[in-house]
């Protein structure tokens, strides 16, 4: 309902979405989703054979780079093979390393960002592939940064180490 509706408003609006699943399965559930509400949605995930999944990558970028609206619906290929920047990110939970990397996925391009953008973080149905005290470890972790405020990947970042002392989580390369 509401998920849908935030992503008919930036697609209408010129938009680039990216929403992020947690299992090949409810990636194309997604996808058929969006489709029958007429969006212009593209799969992505790493199920497709090397030469297919290539030209998928191909779409997704070339498609967040092109002027026209996009939904691309990917697994967690998008946490390290995607350098392109959503104007609206959906995302299932995932370990946090996972999400601050998904996340990463806003605002990707501009060093002073000119608006907050959206991430919206869905509690999936099932906790696979990931552990579940992983699983109640992110969400623990989403409970404490949202807030309403806007985040940067610093403030995401420190979060973490707050809660995960010893560990970090660098920024995804540019490709």
């Amino acid at each position: 309902g509401a998920v849908w509706k935030q992503v008919a408003e930036v697609i209408t609006a010129g938009g680039k979405v990216l929403w992020v699943c947690n299992t090949v399965n409810r990636a194309i559930s997604v996808v058929e989703a969006g489709e029958r509400q007429d969006m212009p949605a593209e799969l992505y995930h790493s199920r497709f054979r090397y030469r297919d999944r290539l030209q998928r990558q191909r779409r997704v970028i070339d498609g967040f780079h092109g002027s026209n609206p996009m939904l691309a619906v990917t697994t967690q290929v998008a946490e390290m093979s995607l350098d392109l920047s959503a104007d609206l990110l959906v995302s299932e939970y995932a370990p946090v390393p996972s999400v601050i990397q998904r996340l990463g996925r806003l605002n990707r391009r501009e060093e002073i960002p000119r608006e907050v953008k959206t991430g919206l973080l869905l509690k999936p149905a099932k906790h696979l592939p990931y552990d579940a005290v992983d699983m109640d470890k992110a969400l623990a972790w989403i409970k404490s940064v949202a807030d309403g405020r806007p985040l940067s990947q610093t403030d995401l970042q420190t979060s973490f180490s707050l809660l995960s002392p010893g560990r970090s989580v660098d920024p995804a390369p540019y490709c």
